[in-house]
């Protein structure tokens, strides 16, 4: 399954552990965005939420969405842009001039 992982975080020290936590749990994903990741594995969403949850402090904010088959973008670095067309093969990247 393949979610959207965002966070806003008010102190960056929130941040590692979030990413290590990803890191650890998710071989396969891309940080997009500064505070957004695309994943790909076999947890739910409940369970990336429950494990999240705990490194995040009470004025953090998290969502978790499972993605659709569809992706597209504007301005990414190469590596996101390769990493998105791979993973969304149905998505009209290639097909819009």
């Amino acid at each position: 399954m393949m979610y959207a992982v965002a966070v806003e975080v008010n102190s960056e020290t929130n941040l590692s552990p979030v990413e290590r936590s990803l890191s650890r749990n998710f071989p396969d994903r891309i940080r997009v965005l500064p505070h957004l990741w695309i994943v790909e594995g076999s947890l739910a969403a409940e369970q990336i939420r429950s494990g999240i949850e705990p490194l995040l402090g009470a004025q953090d904010r998290l969502v978790v969405i499972k993605t659709a088959r569809e992706a597209l973008s504007h301005g990414l670095p190469g590596e996101s842009v390769g990493w998105l067309k791979e993973h969304f093969p149905d998505s009209m990247t290639d097909r819009i001039p």
